[in-house]
């Protein structure tokens, strides 16, 4: 998640008693989509639920920015790695389940102003469902609607780029009944991307060195984690109708956010 952040002011960013991590996976253990919660080690094997069904996983690492610093300049507020569950169990791709983990996290501590939202999944690991249209897309602000850039980027793997047209295709089929059409694929070659990852989430250790990659442009009712959660989605979803399964680098941008 990046933009900019005031934290509240009853927070101590510098001693703060939850951090990143133990604030993400509180919410996840809450709702059961933790394999923290569902398998707690207790020193024996992990045995098999029913809850497994549900998108799972397990924490890896967690960070972020809420230093007084980043109220005027924009950086990564909250970055997350996990690790999906056991692929034959694996129902979906969590990333709506993500990004509401993030989001109650986040309102803990302060208050975000959106930049830029980056998700990079495994597409070949589980399959994503086709999210269902929710509040933010039907009621929002009227004054809220923004124009979003978005970047695919599939590393060493050019699938995603060879396949372009047909996800863009795919997306406003799709995305229709709400409103939404996006602009005609872009291939990039240039060597600036639309937002540079955190250090800790390089996108060359998952993905490798990056090819072309392309862009597209949507507008949409605001640009919100929820709408970035939905858009993330359709765009996973119409990646792998179109045949790609390497990891992807999803990246979203407010286009009056750019520097």
């Amino acid at each position: 998640m990046y933009g900019t952040f005031r934290h509240h002011p009853w927070v101590d960013v510098e001693d703060p008693r939850e951090d990143t991590y133990s604030l993400f996976n509180k919410y996840a253990e809450a709702l059961n989509w933790s394999d923290s919660a569902v398998h707690p080690d207790r020193g024996g094997a992990r045995l098999s639920s029913p809850t497994r069904t549900a998108g799972i996983w397990g924490m890896n690492e967690a960070g972020g920015n809420w230093s007084d610093d980043v109220s005027r300049t924009a950086d990564h507020v909250l970055w997350v790695q996990t690790s999906l569950s056991q692929s034959d169990e694996q129902a979906e791709i969590p990333i709506a389940q993500l990004g509401l983990c993030a989001e109650k996290a986040l309102q803990r501590v302060g208050a975000l102003s959106l930049a830029g939202v980056q998700m990079m999944m495994p597409l070949g690991f589980a399959p994503v469902r086709q999210p269902h249209t929710w509040g933010a897309l039907a009621i929002s602000d009227p004054t809220a609607r923004a124009d979003v850039r978005i970047e695919v980027d599939g590393g060493e793997d050019d699938t995603c780029v060879r396949q372009a047209a047909d996800i863009i295709k795919e997306l406003n089929s799709s995305c229709e009944i709400d409103g939404m059409a996006f602009s005609a694929p872009v291939v990039q070659h240039l060597s600036e991307y639309l937002l540079d990852e955190p250090a800790e989430m390089s996108r060359r250790i998952w993905i490798g060195d990056s090819e072309d990659r392309f862009e597209t442009r949507v507008t949409v009712p605001e640009f919100s984690l929820d709408v970035s959660s939905y858009l993330t989605t359709q765009i996973a979803r119409s990646c792998q109708l179109a045949g790609v399964s390497n990891p992807v680098l999803i990246t979203l941008r407010r286009a009056d956010n750019l520097m």
